[in-house]
């Protein structure tokens, strides 16, 4: 337990620094113009953040307590081995923190650091926060822009395939998820089904690339617009239910077009409810 004295202590830092924003922004006006005010304002902000949350993690302890230690599950306390010294790297989105931690030894092996549990830790180094957040943003474009984009905002030296290397361990929960999920109820369904699928060009891994594979006839070159044979198809199929009704040609122009204005797609989706529960 940290007396008064160093809690106050480690706040000194976090004081410091927004007796500085106040001063900057003070010293800003009528000099700079918004837009390097917000820049500057953003970045200090992160940093308040950073030691914010570095202020959190250190009164949180190291899962060590005195007179308290920690038990295996038949009640045998467990060898204490001692505090990180460096401190294991935790990367959120104020930037990276080191978080220090006990470590006693397992019985059965291998090591327990209670602070894990206590502060529900994510097996990697990256927040659940961040990766979320990348995630989200991967979903709607290629891993490199959405992770360029995320350095761009957040300052990072993130490499592109970071998403995909974390997304990874994700796959496992995708098929117990829709398995729990209801049916949709038969008066929610259309009259009729519609199947989408679509195709993407993905890198062959070298373990797949090692597989035999059928030689193919000799040729002097490849024609034009022949790939080299590094990727394969990966595919992905939705199908959905939805009433039929005839459209406009303007209509379709405008669909296509994606000129529908917010008033008019909100009246769609009024009249394709309206069509559902009549039929």
């Amino acid at each position: 337990m940290r007396t008064i004295y160093e809690k106050e202590a480690l706040f000194e830092n976090l004081d410091a620094a927004f007796a500085e924003l106040k001063e900057y922004i003070v010293s800003a006006v009528n000099k700079e113009e918004l837009h390097p005010v917000e820049q500057q304002m953003f970045g200090r902000l992160q940093q308040m953040g950073r030691q914010g949350l570095e202020a959190f993690v250190t009164l949180s302890g190291t899962g060590s307590e005195a007179g308290n230690p920690v038990r295996s599950e038949d009640g045998a306390p467990l060898a204490y081995k001692g505090i990180e010294a460096k401190g294991s790297p935790y990367v959120s989105i104020f930037g990276e923190i080191r978080i220090h931690r006990a470590a006693y030894a397992d019985p059965a092996g291998g090591r327990v650091d209670p602070l894990d549990a206590q502060l529900n830790l994510p097996a990697h180094k990256y927040s659940y926060l961040l990766l979320k957040w990348l995630h989200a943003s991967s979903a709607d474009q290629d891993f490199r822009s959405a992770v360029d984009r995320f350095n761009e905002i957040f300052g990072f030296p993130f490499f592109p395939d970071l998403p995909q290397r974390q997304g990874l361990p994700l796959a496992e929960y995708v098929e117990p998820f829709y398995n729990q999920v209801q049916a949709p109820s038969p008066q929610s369904e259309g009259s009729h089904i519609a199947l989408s699928a679509d195709c993407k060009g993905v890198r062959i891994l070298k373990r797949e690339g090692e597989e035999p594979q059928q030689a193919p006839p000799d040729k002097p070159r490849r024609g034009k617009g022949e790939k080299p044979g590094i990727k394969k198809d990966a595919v992905v199929v939705t199908d959905f239910s939805f009433m039929p009704h005839p459209r406009t040609a303007e209509e379709i122009v405008k669909g296509l077009l994606t000129q529908f204005t917010p008033q008019e797609q909100e009246q769609k989706k009024q009249a394709r409810t309206r069509r559902r529960k009549e039929g």
